[in-house]
């Protein structure tokens, strides 16, 4: 089966040339013969002795019409040229991002739009002719990457950083492509300016590395724990506050934090109901298992971290150990008690030897001189 040829638009513009071009000369044709111009012509061309005059003069309309009819589709042709450069033009200086255009032989600035200029405070008279080698904070890899450019026609989401006029920096996301411009081939670089996310990421960093050095050298233990009773995260305080040699260690052992690690599983209910509740935990006591089995006491504050919907995700808080203060108290109840005891017993026995005194001082005591 044949595929038909599709006609081209220059083949197209043609034959409408070729028509309107006839259809005019054929109506200036009858205009002329209708005003007797050809007789009048002729006659003033006859003093001259002309021949065939009327075939010339027809050639020559035609001739004329023709030329008006092409300069006229030229002119037109060349206007809605001038329309898209124009709209071009428009685009390329509204552009959010910078936009270079460089030549692919030695690097010059050919054109930049308004916002490159703003980006690296320079102006535009300035900027073109500059090489890519004076903006490029690192010459030589700003050199090879436009060698691949030209090599392999186009160069993808590519971070780099370059110079600013104050001899500031910048860092860029740039894509660039092969083209032709004015003729030449050239390279159009279209450069995003992340410079403020840099160093948001930049600061987020540094966060990061100072929370994780709190937490790595918090002397109280900091953890997060699922719902369901699995620790996320813990700390090296946490692990070693628990007889553990590593926090992952602990995180592997303690897979049921209700049964492995309360020793009372329904404190962790209460624990759970009050988060959900009110949404925090202050200085909630706990009395946990260590890894060898022996006990310790613990001061909870802990926080529930939610998602979007509402539903909790984690808890996070931070675990201090009370075992030295609770033995302390109990040391001193147990000190208060026996005190009681002894006091008890020592006014028993004054009350015994003041009755004791009592009776002995109301009995009678009768002396006889004779015996």
């Amino acid at each position: 089966m044949s595929v038909p040829k599709h006609k081209t638009w220059t083949k197209n513009k043609s034959w409408k040339d070729l028509a309107i071009i006839f259809a005019t000369a054929v109506v200036v044709f009858i205009m002329a013969v209708r005003l007797d111009s050809f007789e009048k012509f002729a006659a003033w061309s006859a003093r001259y002795n002309s021949w065939q005059v009327n075939e010339v003069a027809a050639v020559l309309v035609f001739l004329a019409f023709a030329f008006a009819i092409f300069s006229w589709r030229r002119w037109k042709e060349l206007k809605a040229e001038t329309n898209r450069r124009r709209e071009y033009r428009d685009l390329f200086q509204l552009a959010s991002d910078s936009i270079l255009i460089f030549d692919a032989t030695d690097a010059a600035v050919l054109d930049v739009n308004d916002k490159a200029c703003e980006v690296y405070g320079i102006g535009r008279e300035e900027f073109i002719g500059r090489k890519l080698e004076e903006i490029a904070h690192d010459p030589g890899g700003a050199r090879r990457r436009l060698e691949q450019v030209s090599t392999e026609g186009k160069l993808r989401d590519f971070e780099t950083t370059h110079i600013r006029g104050d001899g500031s920096l910048v860092h860029l996301l740039i894509n660039r492509s092969l083209i032709r411009y004015q003729g030449r081939k050239a390279i159009l670089s279209i450069d995003r300016d992340i410079t403020e996310g840099k160093r948001a990421g930049e600061a987020l960093l540094q966060a990061e590395q100072k929370y994780r050095e709190i937490f790595e050298n918090a002397g109280e233990g900091i953890f997060q724990t699922t719902p369901d009773g699995k620790f996320i995260t813990a700390n090296p305080a946490l692990a070693r506050m628990l007889g553990f040699d590593s926090p992952e260690e602990l995180i592997a052992a303690r897979r049921d934090i209700a049964r492995e690690h309360y020793v009372d599983p329904q404190r962790r209910e209460e624990f759970k109901a009050r988060l959900d509740a009110d949404g925090f935990v202050k200085d909630f006591e706990i009395e946990a298992y260590r890894k060898d089995g022996t006990r310790i006491w613990t001061t909870d504050n802990v926080r529930a971290v939610r998602d979007d919907s509402g539903s909790v995700v984690y808890y996070e808080g931070i675990s201090h150990d009370i075992t030295a203060r609770k033995r302390m108290e109990k040391e001193i109840r147990d000190f208060n008690s026996g005190l009681e005891e002894l006091v008890a017993q020592r006014t028993g026995e004054i009350r015994e030897a003041l009755a004791t005194l009592d009776a002995t001082e109301d009995g009678a005591f009768i002396f006889d001189p004779d015996t």
